[in-house]
């Protein structure tokens, strides 16, 4: 039996690991997204999103000698002189973290040119819901 290989964007062969942590952070979005949708309308829902993007692909290094890996630290030097390295965090914990926020629309900015504001983090108590 043969399995179809994916690959990323330019052409890399993804790894299974790399796939089922794609799958965990979109199953990440979707239940934040329904668990919270009273406080997320479309386009805060939507700037949130590309948001974590660009916090992701800072964070997103290929590991020396081996393509079809990756680890999560940071390259991204707006990232690096504040977080140094790191492990990814869910998107919940991203969209309520002001600091996270905050640096990724500063990388955000760069990469698109333009000043990209920061927008106010969603507000979650410690049991989940809405603080």
């Amino acid at each position: 039996m043969s399995t179809k290989a994916y690959k990323d964007s330019q052409g890399h062969e993804l790894s299974d690991t790399c796939i089922k942590a794609a799958v965990s952070m979109l199953v990440n979005i979707v239940e934040t997204a329904c668990e919270h949708e009273s406080d997320l309308e479309l386009m805060r829902m939507v700037n949130f999103i590309d948001l974590y993007r660009t916090y992701l692909s800072c964070m997103v290094v290929p590991t020396k000698g081996d393509s079809n890996s990756t680890v999560l630290n940071t390259d991204s030097s707006v990232l690096e002189s504040k977080l140094g390295t790191t492990t990814a965090v869910s998107f919940e914990r991203f969209i309520s973290d002001s600091r996270l926020l905050d640096l990724a629309a500063a990388a955000a900015s760069r990469e698109y040119g333009v000043f990209v504001a920061m927008p106010p983090p969603l507000k979650i108590s410690a049991n989940g819901s809405q603080a």
